[in-house]
């Protein structure tokens, strides 16, 4: 029977038709996901190499070849040189990962130096064999912020984190979690007491 001419199909030729619409936004979907999809997110990923120095700021550092703009996504978790911030960074919107699973990871900011983390979350977690993920702040006036629509998680699912404070410095925000999600531990440690 041709089902192309009926005004009331039988229900074999719906079938056939919602086979083909299925088959059609399926194709839609996975040329969509293939072409698009890939290529915005592998274009916002900028992975620490430490290829350089120590120095954030420095192009030769980063996978992009260049400093981490407000809105990359961040991942510092393979190297043997990890990096340093010493200048002020301000209003970073984009995710930063500090280790991962099965990774180890370390950030330091010295000298005065800040990370202002106002959107997004920054992860402090790895479980590296023998080593997790840290984030040190050392020399007076470095600071780690965390605004408003800003995260910051020490230790997160199933993952370890080190939050280490110096003397002299800060950090502030109303979203930093110590051990988030799924038994994960975070650790801070600091030469005086600290308020949460």
């Amino acid at each position: 029977m041709n089902c192309k001419n009926l005004s009331v199909a039988p229900a074999h030729c719906l079938e056939k038709r919602f086979k083909k619409l299925l088959y059609s936004v399926s194709f839609i979907a996975l040329t969509h996901m293939a072409l698009n999809i890939p290529a915005a997110v592998a274009a916002d990923i900028n992975r620490w190499t430490g290829a350089a120095s120590a120095d954030w700021n420095d192009a030769g550092n980063w996978s992009l070849g260049h400093a981490p703009s407000a809105n990359n996504n961040v991942i510092i978790n393979s190297a043997t040189l990890w990096p340093t911030i010493s200048t002020a960074i301000t209003n970073f919107q984009g995710p930063i990962t500090v280790g991962g699973s099965n990774q180890s990871g370390e950030l330091t900011i010295n000298n005065g130096g800040s990370l202002m983390q106002s959107r997004k979350v920054l992860h402090i977690a790895g479980n590296a064999p023998g080593f997790g993920a840290s984030v040190t702040l050392s020399g007076a006036g470095s600071k780690l912020i965390s605004t408003t629509l800003g995260e910051v998680r020490v230790g997160a699912k199933d993952l370890e984190g080190f939050l280490s404070l110096g003397a002299g410095t800060a950090i502030s925000g109303s979203q930093i979690f110590i051990g988030y999600e799924n038994n994960a531990t975070g650790r801070v440690t600091s030469p005086v007491p600290v308020r949460i």
